[in-house]
């Protein structure tokens, strides 16, 4: 019986790892989000967090002009953190400002 197996891996650069380790897989580029792509892709993010639109809107907005971010991960910290639309910019520059410290 023979084993069939097959390994999919996903990240933000491959750069670091070892050329054997790198020839083992097929490298597909994938563009970052264009900003209507990101806004649409968050709000129906978002939406499954029970965020009303005019919210999700605002925090998408914010993440991608403000954090600089195209990470629909961050969407969701900022919306997790925030308990309404008044909050999104102190949880926002409380990320940039963590962001920031990092060396």
């Amino acid at each position: 019986m023979e084993l069939k197996s097959w390994v999919f891996a996903t990240g933000n650069s491959y750069a670091k790892l070892i050329e054997p380790l790198v020839s083992r897989f097929v490298i597909l580029i994938i563009p970052e989000y264009r900003f209507e792509q990101f806004i649409e892709i968050a709000l129906r993010r978002l939406r499954k967090e029970n965020v009303n639109e005019r919210t999700a809107r605002l925090i998408a907005e914010k993440v991608w002009h403000e954090l600089d971010s195209r990470d629909i991960r961050d969407v969701i910290k900022v919306a997790r953190l925030a308990n309404d639309s008044q909050q999104v910019s102190s949880v926002i520059n409380i990320l940039k400002e963590h962001r920031s410290s990092k060396p």
